[in-house]
């Protein structure tokens, strides 16, 4: 029998398999929050901030400026910041820095820290400009961890970083205006 050929098969797995493929490919994705205003951007942060370390968690910011400002998160372990969106429903999308700005007012910051990895640690920012703030800092991984999971990665596509500033001394997010530190 071929596999690819479902006239063989009883008609009830000709019903049950696609749609248990289905919910198979559903299951895959990532949960996400369609982030329309300032207010959303937050309240997506503190859900990213909430979630199972073992469960990936999308911003999807649609296209806009969005005054910031400030924000320090320890989400789960997985974490995506996706500008470029074109409407509410966030299923469009045209990456680029230019039409998605997160504009700290001055003295904004964004801190994101994924201390804990499951199964590993990851950060993704992608199409977005950050602008007139404080600082960006994005930290993965622990030090000196004995665990071989406590790593991870940190991925920035098409992203802007002009007018920041820092405050001198402080914590690891305040070395520079802008700090990806990966640990192991």
């Amino acid at each position: 029998m071929n596999i690819l050929d479902h006239s063989t098969l009883p008609r009830y797995a000709r019903l049950v398999l696609p749609a248990l493929a289905l919910a198979a490919a559903h299951g895959a994705h990532a949960a996400s929050a369609c982030v329309t205003t300032t207010a959303q951007f937050y309240t997506a942060l503190s859900t990213a901030h909430a979630q199972a370390a073992d469960k990936p968690f999308q911003i999807k910011l649609v296209q806009g400026t969005y005054a910031f400002g400030g924000y320090t998160s320890v989400p789960g372990s997985q974490i995506s910041i996706l500008g470029g969106y074109t409407d509410g429903t966030c299923t469009a999308r045209h990456v680029d820095p230019a039409n998605t700005v997160v504009d700290f007012g001055g003295t904004g910051f964004l801190t994101v820290a994924l201390p804990d990895a499951s199964p590993r640690a990851t950060i993704t920012v992608e199409g977005i400009t950050f602008t007139h703030g404080e600082h960006v800092a994005l930290q993965v991984g622990q030090r000196n961890q004995f665990f071989a999971d406590d790593g991870g990665d940190i991925t920035v596509r098409n992203v802007r970083f002009t007018n920041l500033t820092t405050s001198v001394g402080g914590a690891w997010d305040r070395a520079t205006p802008v700090t990806m530190l990966s640990l192991k």
